[in-house]
């Protein structure tokens, strides 16, 4: 295989592997999303990383949009009691 670009998460070996790709002068992309706008703010750098940013923020913007969407329905419901 000869990858343009790896994605890997932070829960990855990330040090060794680093070393590895850019060894071998890989581009490497760490995606350390924890919430859903961490994963749209990703989804829109890959998109540029990868040529492809018209379709990332065509994707990004339908997110937000459903995401706005459901805030507002719930807006007015009490907010539930969780044990985290």
């Amino acid at each position: 295989l000869k990858p343009d670009l790896v994605i890997i998460t932070t829960a990855s070996q990330l040090e060794k592997l680093a070393r590895q790709l850019g060894e071998l002068s890989i581009p490497l992309y760490v995606a350390n999303s924890r919430t859903v706008r961490e994963v749209i703010v990703s989804i829109r750098k890959l998109g540029a990383a990868t040529g492809a940013a018209g379709k990332a923020e065509e994707l990004a913007a339908e997110m937000e949009r459903r995401i706005a969407a459901v805030e507002q329905r719930v807006k007015a419901l009490p907010k539930p009691r969780v044990l985290y």
